[in-house]
């Protein structure tokens, strides 16, 4: 998975205070840099970017996996 322009990682040892401060620093002024149309560019592109590498974590492809391994390989 290429995290890039995904996310923001987020330090689990002080997880509160990371997680306001990456709100605070990089996600709330990325939705506020808008272009002439008034859209936020690069808050969409990071959206995008989110929803194309959350489609590896979804239920279905776990089912589906779930199936290859457990059904289809005690029948080989």
């Amino acid at each position: 998975v290429d995290w890039n322009q995904v996310g923001f990682l987020l330090n689990h040892e002080n997880l509160p205070l990371d997680l306001y401060a990456q709100l605070e620093n990089n996600c709330i002024s990325l939705f506020y840099q808008r272009d002439e149309n008034n859209i936020p560019q690069k808050w969409v592109e990071m959206m995008k970017n989110s929803i194309a590498v959350a489609q590896n974590f979804s239920t279905k492809r776990m089912l589906q996996e779930y199936i290859d391994k457990l059904y289809n390989n005690a029948n080989s």
